[in-house]
């Protein structure tokens, strides 16, 4: 392949990359393609099959050098949900016995509740969320 094809392959990859939330991969490829256009440009007599095994190679050490670095700076600052809930105040829409699980309503949205206390919580009433697991919020107590 010429190399200006590597230089279109590989901004083609760097610009799906903004379209697409797959956590700096196709940066990553299109950056290998990149380098190899690179590479050709030089005017080394690689071969196709050479410029393909080279375009893999670059690859993966740059998915294995390069992408998980990228990806913890600038998804460092993201939050995670049971960080941002964990000690708000669900309002119960269903009565929950002990161990059992009802509904409350937060933000607008209704939830799966799971009473972890070991008392009944009255509907109606307001607790503090104590943890999240997957889409269901724990509580222990009603105010």
């Amino acid at each position: 392949m010429t190399w200006w094809l590597w230089f279109v392959f590989g901004c083609g990859l760097l610009v799906l990359e903004l379209f697409s939330p797959s956590g700096f991969y196709l940066f990553v490829l299109g950056l290998s393609g990149i380098l190899v256009g690179l590479l050709a440009m030089t005017g080394l007599p690689i071969p196709f099959w050479g410029q393909w095994l080279t375009y893999g190679l670059f690859s993966i050490v740059l998915l294995v050098g390069l992408r998980e670095e990228l990806a913890r700076r600038f998804f460092a600052n993201s939050r995670d949900v049971s960080d941002e809930l964990t000690g708000k105040r669900v309002k119960l829409t269903t009565e929950i016995a002990a161990g059992a699980d009802g509904s409350g309503e937060l933000r607008g949205t209704v939830w799966k509740v799971h009473n972890a206390g070991p008392q009944a919580l009255r509907s109606g009433s307001s607790c503090p969320i104590d943890r999240i697991d997957g889409l269901t919020l724990f509580v222990s107590k009603e105010d």
